[in-house]
């Protein structure tokens, strides 16, 4: 056992009058590390946070979460009350709620007005049991939390609903929008319509102020928006235009 991890499980184990620290990595590997296989730094990530809020990791107000092939400690919903409870500033907690959003107001002994924090259910709501079910005690928990976080400067630590939408954004699949080319430009592009529309106006004055305009006009940036593709269909287009110049010339 490296010095941290045992400095660490020792002061854990006289918070709650355990006695001996001997077997405790053991008991947390079973309980809060789920199981899991964990190094003993990550066992030092998660002691740090817990000793830091003084969490009981049997309790699940704390608990590793994988990640990546690693562990993030993770404060559960009653561990974050905890951590709120606890501070020596807290001095009572207000929400204010409806279908749509939940307002959540702490009030600090130190301070004169409250810190007030609103989460909106259509920004929070995930397609999981727990949001399906209970919609509005999740967003009081969201707020509650976010709130927290703003009124005891709290960071490094995340809530079990952030866990899981990191855990999900590492599961999304991969972008697979074809690559932009020469050929094919940028299809999505706020300016290509714009671009193609004004190419195919220039278009009706014939092939030869076509070209002008293509090479003097616009931006490199914005010949690689339209493509080549584009640029030569237009160019074919042009030179239906071509005969109608020269038939008026001629009539001239």
């Amino acid at each position: 056992m490296t010095t941290a991890l045992n400095t660490l499980t020792h002061k854990l184990a006289e918070r709650f009058e355990m006695g001996s620290s001997e077997n405790l990595p053991q008991t947390l590997m079973a309980t809060a590390f789920k199981g899991q296989n964990v190094t003993p730094d990550q066992m030092v990530a998660l002691l740090v946070v817990a000793n830091q809020y003084e969490l009981n990791p049997w309790t699940n107000e704390i608990y590793a979460f994988p990640n990546k092939g690693g562990i993030i400690p993770i404060v559960g919903v009653d561990g974050w009350y905890a951590i709120i409870n606890k501070h020596p500033q807290f001095d009572g907690i207000e929400f204010e709620q409806d279908a749509e959003s939940c307002t959540c107001k702490i009030y600090r002994k130190d301070r004169q007005r409250p810190t007030v924090v609103t989460e909106y259910l259509d920004e929070c709501k995930r397609e999981t049991d727990p949001w399906r079910k209970y919609p509005k005690r999740m967003l009081r928990h969201k707020a509650a939390i976010q709130c927290a976080r703003v009124a005891f400067s709290l960071s490094g630590i995340y809530e079990p609903d952030e866990a899981e939408r990191l855990q999900e954004s590492d599961k999304a699949p991969q972008n697979i929008t074809p690559a932009k080319s020469a050929a094919t430009g940028n299809l999505t592009n706020p300016e290509f319509e714009a671009l193609v529309f004004t190419l195919e106006e220039e278009a009706k004055k014939g092939t030869s102020h076509l070209e002008t305009y293509w090479k003097t006009t616009l931006t490199k940036e914005q010949r690689k928006i339209v493509g080549m593709n584009e640029i030569t269909r237009i160019k074919e287009n042009a030179k239906q235009y071509d005969n109608i110049q020269e038939a008026e010339y001629e009539e001239a």
